[in-house]
C-alpha cells in the first residue's frame, strides 16, 4: 500500500501488540493527537489494515478500492470535494445510521472534535459504528449508502471502479 499512500499522503503507522484486543483504538487515538497537535490538517485518511492482507477475493477487492478510491483523481475530484462542502467523514460504505465499513475514512478535524477524546472499547466493532453515536456528524458513503450488513462484504468483494455509479452506462428500456 505504501508504494501509492507515500506519493500522496504522509503516513503514519501505529502498531500494538500481540493480541491486539485495543482494536482500532490506539490509530484513531494518534489520529485524534496529530489533529489537535498539528493544526493545518483540514482532514486525514485513517486506514486500519489489520485483516487487509489475508489472501482472499474479499480482501484484494478492499485494497483495491482503498488504491482507487482513495488516491489520484477520484481523491482530488471527488473526495475532496465533498469533504470541503457535503460530507464530516466520508467512506466505501456506511451502514444503516452512517456508520463505516471496512476500516477506512476521511475524516475532517471538525469530525473529530465532535467525536470527543477516543477511548478504548471492548467490541471492536464500536469503531466502526463510531458515527453512529454522533448524528451531527455527516457520513457519506462513496460507493453505497445505508448497507446491510449482508451486501457490504459482496459490494467489495470482486471490486472494480467501472462497477459503481459513476461509471455506469444507461440501462436501454425495452
Amino acid at each position: 500500500m505504501n508504494e501509492w499512500l507515500l506519493p500522496e499522503y504522509n503516513v503514519y503507522t501505529v502498531y500494538q501488540k500481540y493480541p491486539g484486543k485495543l482494536y482500532e483504538y490506539p490509530a484513531l487515538r494518534f489520529a485524534q493527537w496529530m489533529i489537535e497537535k498539528k493544526r493545518k490538517f483540514t482532514f486525514l485518511l485513517y486506514i486500519h489494515t489489520k485483516g487487509a492482507f489475508y489472501p482472499t477475493k474479499r480482501q484484494k477487492g478492499i485494497r483495491n478500492c482503498w488504491k482507487y478510491e482513495y488516491t489520484g483523481k477520484r481523491k482530488n475530484e471527488y473526495i475532496i470535494p465533498i469533504m470541503k462542502k457535503k460530507a464530516d467523514v466520508t467512506c466505501i460504505l456506511t451502514g444503516k445510521k452512517g456508520g463505516t465499513w471496512f476500516n477506512s475514512f476521511f475524516i475532517s478535524k471538525k469530525a473529530f472534535n465532535m467525536l470527543g477524546k477516543i477511548k478504548p472499547l471492548k467490541n471492536r466493532y464500536s469503531f466502526e459504528r463510531l458515527f453512529e453515536k454522533h448524528p451531527e456528524v455527516t457520513t457519506l458513503g462513496i460507493l453505497k449508502n445505508k448497507v446491510k450488513t449482508s451486501r457490504a462484504w459482496k459490494t467489495v468483494k470482486y471490486y472494480k471502479p467501472e462497477h459503481y455509479w459513476y461509471k455506469k452506462k444507461k440501462k436501454n428500456k425495452k
